[in-house]
């Protein structure tokens, strides 16, 4: 609506006066947006004490329950005053309004938000116990040189992990449920082909650079096995941290609750398993890290992420390959650019 000077000079030469249509509607302006008497005023280009009185008469009718203006009510909305404007002028759009209905918190969204909440916190307290009954087992059945290189692999892959991220999980967490529910899917399959190949090389580039990196890393990049064990489970690492965040993000915390479980639980029974066939070593327990994480993605299909359809022309194959999708420059890109408006616009 135009408050200028100018518009209002251009609405004074149409009408001297207002009409009721514009005093109701000034009222309810008032009364539906909670804005403060003086700013409605200010906006409409009238004289803030007449708009008192509007209010006033509205809320004393409001009071009373009948809805019925007494005389001196009627008298007082009738009265010409000196500041015209079109009651059409009233005409508010949604985004000019202080708060907008849909910011406004419910019931249900505060109750996705607590129970959000306590998946996180379950996840950290099963986690930390199962932890804690590995850790136990490990350092009593093998070795402090077998648990040592274990430990310092698993701490490079998180490393390697928050490196490697590029912002990728903390984008898709942001982002991946504004977007329309046709293109999640390979939204989440691009951002983590993207982040694990991130990953990828970073973990053969800490290889490389091992014998100056240390003598834990120098003895995992000196074995072939635990070489390997180490890429596998730092490329797994940083797939974990994806799909934790898009499981967040789509409001399924169940399903980062029950990932996480099952890869500390199968990580503690492959220990046990290792331990009754007298394989004690360090590639074992590099091995049940590594094998435990790629597992746990069974739980993927509960994301309940829809097929991305092929379009008209587009073969269904070529359509559904994860790795045409990742590799395809354009279909990358477009992803990206679809993910930024949104992102700028929640701002």
């Amino acid at each position: 609506m135009d408050t200028s000077p100018l518009g209002r000079t251009a609405i004074e030469e149409i009408r001297g006066r207002f009409d009721q249509d514009f005093k109701e509607g000034a009222v309810r302006l008032v009364r539906e947006t909670g804005r403060p008497i003086a700013q409605v005023a200010r906006d409409l280009g009238i004289n803030e004490g007449t708009l008192d009185n509007w209010v006033n008469a509205d809320r004393r009718s409001r009071a009373e329950g009948n809805g019925v203006l007494s005389e001196d009510e009627r008298a007082e909305l009738a009265r010409p005053t000196e500041q015209p404007v079109q009651a059409s002028e009233l005409a508010i759009h949604s985004s000019e309004l202080p708060v907008q209905p849909s910011e406004l918190p419910t019931q249900s969204s505060v109750r996705r938000l607590f129970t959000t909440f306590g998946y996180l916190v379950a996840k950290q307290g099963a986690t930390a116990v199962l932890g804690l009954a590995y850790l136990a087992v490990a350092t009593h059945l093998f070795s402090a040189r077998d648990v040592g290189l274990a430990a310092a692999a698993s701490s490079t892959a998180f490393f390697l992990g928050a490196v490697g991220a590029l912002g990728i999980p903390l984008l898709l967490l942001a982002e991946l449920d504004s977007l329309p529910a046709a293109v999640r899917r390979v939204t989440f399959s691009t951002g983590m082909y993207i982040s694990c190949l991130a990953v990828l090389i970073l973990s053969l580039a800490t290889l490389a650079l091992s014998p100056f990196l240390g003598n834990s890393l120098r003895i995992i990049g000196a074995n072939s096995t635990t070489a390997a064990l180490f890429v596998i489970g730092s490329v797994a690492t940083m797939g974990t941290f994806t799909f934790d965040n898009v499981a967040i993000g789509l409001h399924r915390g169940s399903v980062q609750l029950w990932r996480g479980s099952l890869t500390s639980v199968l990580k503690l029974a492959i220990v046990g398993v290792l331990v009754l066939v007298g394989t004690r070593t360090a590639p074992g327990l590099l091995f049940a890290w590594a094998l435990s994480l790629v597992v746990s993605f069974v739980f993927f299909p509960m994301l309940r992420l829809e097929p991305t359809r092929p379009a008209k022309g587009t073969s269904a194959i070529g359509w559904h390959s994860p790795a045409a999708t990742a590799c395809s420059p354009s279909s990358t890109t477009s992803l990206i650019c679809r993910s930024i408006p949104s992102s700028t616009s929640s701002e």
